[in-house]
């Protein structure tokens, strides 16, 4: 058995749209997850400090076997009308890695996978429609063997 841990990397929290990058994030962005949306005045949005964050990722088991599925969810502790998200970058990695491991299936939708390292080796967002905790992201080791650390940029409209 191999160790899940979930990581929030990067929240892109802003006052517009996805509107920079309405059909995900770019390859580009695959090492860093910053995807680098504009502010709309020639700059652009920075991070928010990850003590702050609304969001949360959760998996539907802390180990895995090879091969096993595992099940990945993003909730936010906000309520009302401001819950959800825009944009997504989603990746597995090794703890303290940069490239990403496995392979996403069914891709819920509003997202796509894309790839960084390998086909189909990072989730993001496809459109700039709310997604929320009702979005399953399903996860496959295809062959990794090592203890593994979900990594997440969220791009926010509040």
């Amino acid at each position: 058995m191999y160790n899940l841990l979930c990581m929030l990397v990067l929240i892109v929290a802003y006052q517009g749209s996805v509107l920079a990058l309405p059909n995900g994030a770019p390859s580009g962005a695959c090492t860093s997850m910053a995807p680098r949306h504009n502010d709309g005045s020639g700059g652009l949005y920075s991070a928010q400090p990850h003590s702050s964050s609304v969001y949360t990722i959760i998996t539907d088991k802390a180990n895995y076997s090879v091969n096993q599925e595992v099940r990945v969810w993003i909730a936010d502790s906000r309520t009302g009308a401001d819950r959800g998200y825009k944009g997504i970058m989603l990746q597995a990695r090794v703890p303290d890695g940069t490239a990403p491991l496995g392979i996403w299936m069914n891709p819920p939708t509003n997202t796509k996978m894309i790839m960084c390292s390998s086909a189909n080796d990072t989730i993001t967002h496809s459109n700039t429609m709310d997604k929320n905790e009702s979005n399953v992201f399903t996860w496959k080791p295809n062959g990794t063997s090592a203890d593994v650390q979900f990594v997440l940029t969220v791009a926010q409209q509040k």
